[in-house]
């Protein structure tokens, strides 16, 4: 049961993490701020577990997502890449 629980963990963290849209309402916003579109990648870990082609799809996925701003957060790279 342990292994099988361990495929399945491995398995989503080595999926593209997919764009979740959340909107945020922010009072006395000055209006050239409306429909401003922020990406936020957050504890990516990436590793000798996370090939190139894996972090392009992200870097892919983020452009594609016609933000205005990219903030990268949380834990970016895990030991020695």
């Amino acid at each position: 049961m342990a292994a099988v629980l361990a495929g399945i963990g491995v398995a989503n963290a080595l999926r593209v993490p997919p764009i979740k849209d959340v909107t945020v309402a922010i009072r006395d916003l000055p209006p050239s701020f409306d429909g401003y579109r922020v990406v936020q990648l957050t504890d990516l870990h990436i590793s000798r577990l996370f090939t190139s082609r894996w972090a392009q799809a992200v870097v892919d996925r983020t452009n594609a997502s016609g933000a205005d701003l990219i903030v990268v957060t949380g834990d970016f790279i895990d030991g020695s890449v």
